[in-house]
């Protein structure tokens, strides 16, 4: 089996903090256990398992949520390569939600106690850290207020667009978009009803926003479908 490194990784500029000294990526690389896989439906990690590691996807895509007394499932986030799971537990004892493959995936492992050594020695770390977890507060922010003011219109295409933006940074075209999760999960992640998914895509794709291959979202005109998410959205 050929050896994996972070050096020869084409997501390496995603996951690894930019500007690194030499010394300091091999020794950031040293840390990390390099391409665990997963089939459909396996957990990274479950909720309440004690936290010992974070993860940085390297192919698929994965689901993070919460299962609540009754056995309800209420989905937080989606995460596609390059992006690093876990950070909301970083101080905690216990991983506060559960990770699954949504496909085959692939995923590498930072031992947290190892990880959090670099984190106190190396200022550039500590601020790559620091950034993310302000984008994801206000990303996190962004989906509430979306959620308890946007129609479910809006709601969808914001989602689109934000698909559509973390996708551009793998390389892909922006108007390409990938959908892994059943219109069931994207709901449930929006708080709207997969019948209600159904009625706007159908729409969306009556009005030519969109066009649907089986998973896979074309959208023909990105300013057109960027002035119409801004009209409905407001």
């Amino acid at each position: 089996m050929k050896e994996l490194s972070c050096t020869k990784c084409l997501l390496k500029n995603l996951c690894i903090p930019k500007h690194l000294k030499a010394a300091d990526f091999k020794e950031f690389e040293d840390i990390i256990k390099h391409s665990h896989t997963l089939n459909r439906g396996e957990h990274i990690h479950h909720q309440d398992e004690p936290i010992n590691s974070l993860f940085i996807i390297r192919s698929g895509s994965v689901k993070q949520y919460v299962s609540r007394n009754n056995n309800e499932e209420q989905i937080l986030d989606f995460f596609l390569p390059g992006e690093l799971i876990g950070l909301d537990s970083f101080n905690m004892p216990f991983y506060g939600n559960s990770v699954i493959a949504l496909e085959s995936t692939s995923y590498c492992t930072l031992p947290l106690s190892k990880f959090k050594s670099l984190y106190e020695k190396m200022p550039i770390l500590q601020e790559a850290m620091l950034n993310l977890m302000s984008k994801t507060i206000s990303s996190e922010k962004e989906m509430l207020l979306s959620a308890c003011n946007k129609s479910a219109d809006a709601r969808f295409a914001t989602f689109l667009l934000g698909l559509s933006r973390r996708y551009s940074t793998l390389g892909y075209p922006e108007n390409q978009i990938h959908l892994s999760m059943s219109r069931q999960e994207m709901g449930n992640y929006l708080g709207l009803t997969s019948e209600t998914v159904s009625r706007i895509i159908t729409r969306f794709q009556n009005d030519k926003l969109i066009s649907v291959n089986q998973k896979d979202i074309n959208i023909p005109n990105m300013t057109k479908f960027e002035n119409v998410c801004t009209s409905i959205c407001h």
